[in-house]
């Protein structure tokens, strides 16, 4: 398999989908360059996010899509441990979702 090789300060604009209470998300706190953002199920825990990972812009997703981006807002996504919870039904319209806001040739 090919690897690609980003250099993280070169991305623009990150999403972590499912970022939850920011385990993942707060190792973003020192990098320059993107802009670094993260959405969340559960309202509780992206509160929390929201409330202490300043350097990153939070937003409440519902159990279904849409996410409340527009169309190619960026450039790498990633989800962890994300799918697993979620039912058969929703797996293939959150894949579709995330190619939405995902910019050409952008990752996800």
């Amino acid at each position: 398999m090919a690897q690609q090789h980003v250099r993280l300060e070169d991305l623009k604009s990150v999403l972590e989908f499912g970022c939850g209470c920011g385990r993942v998300l707060r190792h973003w706190a020192g990098v320059k360059g993107p802009k670094i953002h993260g959405c969340d199920y559960n309202a509780r825990l992206a509160d929390w996010s929201r409330n202490n990972l300043g350097f990153a812009n939070i937003a409440i997703n519902q159990a279904a899509p849409p996410l409340p981006y527009e169309d190619a807002s960026f450039d790498f996504i990633y989800a962890i441990s994300v799918f697993t919870h979620l039912s058969a039904d929703l797996q293939v319209p959150w894949f579709q979702e995330l190619s939405r806001v995902t910019m050409p040739g952008g990752m996800y």
